[in-house]
């Protein structure tokens, strides 16, 4: 395990690039079951979360970017059916 310092540096250069260079990713929030019904919560909680990628990838690899919401999905995940909630993932881009 040679180059442990380089190769992690290396590593962010290559995802701080990838993002750069327009890469996709992936946030996610988990919401009550009863809440889905509600579009402006749903629309309020997705802006928020892209609020938060945003702030998040500006935090670590000190870019200002725009970004967009590519494609928003709901679905179960893991034992969201035991505790009654939906998972919102979202797919961001660089604009």
């Amino acid at each position: 395990m040679k180059n442990n310092s380089k190769n992690r540096a290396l590593k962010f250069i290559r995802e701080k690039n990838y993002i750069r260079k327009g890469g996709v990713q992936y946030n996610f929030i988990k919401i009550a079951d009863d809440m889905i019904n509600d579009a402006e919560y749903v629309e309020s909680e997705t802006n928020r979360l892209l609020e938060l990628t945003k702030d998040q990838i500006n935090k670590k690899y000190k870019l200002n970017l725009d970004y967009n919401i590519l494609k928003v999905d709901s679905g179960l995940d893991g034992d969201d059916f035991i505790r009654d909630l939906i998972t919102i993932r979202i797919k961001v881009v660089r604009q």
